[in-house]
């Protein structure tokens, strides 16, 4: 408790009738500093047993108005302050937002309790430009008697946790060869049909069928509505790999395509949640893993998992290979042998044992940090397990040979894919030469869809896509490959 201004005017007041009664030698004078003395003594012990009172019976109380907001969106939070019974004290509470908040008038983030009042309340709006966690920090709570002798600061009360999440793209483009996805995720009860991924047959339209479920392309060929429906997945093991490496940075703050990745992978992580699927991450970054999150069916778990996905940023290699040569594919090498396997010159004598190395092609892939990823992730798993990939098109042998050995075990792959051409400037290249690159990206992704057990979609920014696929004529996938 510390005195105020005005006690120390009284104080000063009785020392001066002191001084007086000395210089005048009036003995009288000292009894008006005595009384002096006799009311800031009374004062002081009623204002401790008044504030300590109030500290034992204040209830202080934040309330969010939303739990989880966007960087840089407007939030509101109300405090209110409440108390048994009258009183003499007077209590000012001012809230304590997030160091990373943007500044807020403390005028704005105050309430007070007048003496003889019990209750009060007070909004203010709040936003923080960084993502992360932020906590509103205990109030502080200043007390003051009713005759402003004395006053008392500290901080008590509750403290809340916001999340702030990263500004997210909101056009996202899920499917193949320009056409969307009507559904991403498999339902769960056996031998039924409904909106999974593998496609079990076509029915008529019936009411009460979710229109997003209407296959209007096999609608145009009828004349009636038809419903595409698709095999339904028992209980799983999802195994979610989200690729961080510095490429996926490539595009404006907010809309790379690890921005994009992300928000596939927090849908993956709710539909996990909904049919209670065991749900492991792993994220992947230019110098192995950086995030490991067992499978988990908890909702804890879940949350840890979407929490990780949220702090995922784009990683940068810290050692750099001195061995930058390439190697051929195996195939092409086996079709190259094949050829100079008929050939008796010298040329073709020196070269054959260089595409004879196959395992140098293994040994690289061996290195990609993405395979090392899939391939931890799988080690341990048995069962129905699919194994969900989600990357770019940057490195497309490594993909190629991932994808292959990640389903040889059984395993059911699903690859998210986001080609590169969508995230690149404009300016880079002519609009031909962006439709070529994207007809190349079309290609390689039906190659991947090809594989056995292996699905891909593609993952980017609509609009962009829409542009290219108008600028020229790009066809979808045929009926087989999707």
């Amino acid at each position: 408790m510390h005195p105020s201004r005005r006690y120390w005017a009284l104080v000063g007041v009785g020392v001066f009738f002191v001084l007086l009664a000395v210089v005048l030698e009036r003995p009288l004078v000292l009894s008006g500093a005595a009384g002096i003395g006799a009311v800031l003594v009374v004062s002081q012990a009623t204002t401790v047993s008044a504030f300590t009172d109030t500290d034992d019976s204040l209830d202080v109380e934040y309330t969010l108005s939303q739990s989880r907001v966007a960087v840089d969106d407007t939030m509101f939070v109300t405090m209110s302050a409440q108390r048994p019974t009258e009183s003499d004290v007077a209590v000012t509470v001012t809230a304590q937002p997030p160091l990373a908040a943007d500044p807020i008038d403390e005028s704005e983030r105050q309430l007070r309790l007048a003496p003889g009042t019990t209750s009060a309340t007070t909004s203010f709006e709040m936003t923080v430009p960084l993502a992360g966690r932020v906590e509103l920090s205990e109030p502080t709570v200043t007390l003051a008697d009713r005759q402003g002798l004395f006053k008392e600061t500290y901080q008590r009360g509750p403290t809340e946790t916001l999340t702030v999440e990263p500004r997210t793209p909101r056009d996202i483009h899920i499917g193949q060869g320009g056409d969307r996805m009507l559904a991403a995720y498999g339902d769960h009860p056996q031998n039924q049909s409904g909106a999974g991924l593998t496609p079990a047959g076509l029915r008529q339209y019936l009411p009460g069928d979710a229109l997003n479920r209407i296959d209007w392309k096999a609608t145009a060929r009828q004349a009636s509505p038809y419903i595409r429906e698709f095999e339904v997945e028992a209980e799983r093991t999802t195994l979610l790999i989200v690729d961080q490496r510095a490429a996926m940075g490539v595009g404006p703050t907010g809309r790379t395509m690890l921005d994009f990745t992300r928000e596939v992978g927090l849908g993956l992580v709710q539909s996990a949640a909904e049919y209670n699927d065991a749900l492991g991450l792993y994220g992947v970054g230019d110098d192995g893993l950086t995030v490991t999150r067992a499978p988990t069916a908890t909702s804890a778990g879940y949350q840890q998992i979407r929490r990780a996905l949220h702090e995922l940023e784009p990683t940068r290699p810290e050692s750099q290979s001195p061995d930058t040569e390439t190697t051929a594919h195996p195939a092409a090498a086996r079709r190259a042998l094949r050829l100079l396997s008929m050939d008796d010159s010298v040329l073709s004598e020196r070269i054959s044992p260089f595409l004879d190395a196959s395992d140098a092609y293994v040994q690289r892939i061996q290195g990609d940090p993405l395979f090392e990823a899939v391939r931890r992730a799988q080690m341990n798993e048995v069962g129905q397990t699919w194994t969900m990939i989600l990357t770019n098109d940057s490195n497309r042998d490594q993909l190629r040979e991932t994808a292959r050995i990640a389903s040889k075990r059984g395993h059911s792959v699903l690859i998210f894919l986001t080609p590169a051409v969508l995230f690149e400037e404009r300016s880079l290249a002519t609009r031909s030469e962006t439709h070529q690159r994207y007809v190349s990206f079309e290609e390689f992704r039906r190659e991947l869809h090809g594989l056995p057990r292996v699905t891909t979609f593609e993952v980017g920014p609509s609009e962009q896509l829409k542009t290219i696929l108008n600028s020229e004529s790009v066809s979808p996938p045929s009926e087989s490959s999707s």
